[in-house]
């Protein structure tokens, strides 16, 4: 245990509590965890009068900011937990920012904002920093996944004689649509992202609550699949990442998942039981 209220970890690397050299990392400060992100705002003066028309606000990208100091058992145990910090994403790369307290595990996937900062106090204690940035103003609890498949539903064979009552008209042949419950813990509406395998013939994927439907115009072969990621607005075919988007309808919004959590529905032209739709989502998602 790292002793303090908050655990943090960047790409695995622990910044809180004792890592496998034997340096002692604690957090000190840190910016842009506890709050959410800035607010972008768009205003516009009023042409010869006083005040201004407001525009829609938008969350702006995440910055985090860890201050914190390190003890190390020898100098050049120091001296390697520098380089090691120094090193994290250093390819520009993205990787994932943890925090861990009672309160539960959040997460947000970042870049490095600008070189992390060692300045040694002694020969065995130092003080650091890292700042990273997000593209995404949410935080996120642990990954959720879900399934969910569809069948067909046989065509009756008519009325049946000698008549007996009450009287079977038979089910007209279809596809029974499957649907999965998607939880948000959270306080903000976040987009999950999809995957559906073939064989299928025009599948539909829609938030019962909302309305909101999207619909890929198309046969999808057994073996084959398509990704939609509702928050990058992407649809893409198979392991090439083809882009399909020109092939996507979307009726109203992107399906996303509000606080409280979604039932979403899955339905297609034909059913085979091959045909699974599986969601990525997560169990929370918080500003």
């Amino acid at each position: 245990m790292s002793g303090q209220p908050h655990t943090f970890t960047l790409g695995g690397f622990l910044l809180t509590g004792e890592d496998e050299e034997g340096c002692f990392w604690t957090v000190s400060d840190i910016t842009g965890w506890f709050t959410g992100p800035d607010i972008r705002t768009a205003t516009q003066s009023k042409s010869q009068q006083a005040g201004s028309w407001r525009g829609k606000t938008f969350p702006d990208g995440r910055v985090i900011v860890a201050r914190g100091q390190v003890r190390a058992p020898s100098t050049a145990v120091l001296e390697q937990a520098g380089r090691r910090l120094t090193s994290l994403l250093r390819d520009g790369s993205f990787d994932e920012f943890m925090g861990e307290s009672e309160a539960g595990i959040f997460t947000s996937t970042v870049q490095m904002d600008s070189t992390p900062q060692f300045t040694p106090l002694s020969d065995v204690r130092a003080t650091w920093q890292v700042a990273v940035g997000s593209e995404d103003p949410l935080l996120y609890g642990p990954p959720w996944y879900g399934t969910t498949t569809l069948s067909g539903s046989i065509a009756g064979a008519g009325r049946t004689w000698p008549r007996a009552w009450p009287r079977d008209w038979g089910v007209p042949a279809g596809v029974v649509e499957g649907a999965v419950t998607i939880p948000n813990a959270g306080l903000a509406t976040y987009w999950p992202r999809f995957r559906i395998y073939g064989p299928v013939t025009d599948p539909r994927i829609g938030i019962a609550s909302s309305g909101y439907s999207l619909v890929f115009h198309g046969t999808i072969p057994a073996g084959q699949y398509i990704d939609i990621d509702a928050g990058a607005r992407t649809v893409t075919y198979g392991p090439n990442a083809d882009d399909v988007r020109y092939l996507t309808d979307v009726f109203g919004r992107w399906p996303a998942v509000a606080p409280g959590g979604a039932t979403l529905s899955y339905d297609a032209d034909t059913a085979d039981p091959a045909a699974v739709l599986h969601v990525y989502g997560y169990e929370g998602a918080w500003d």
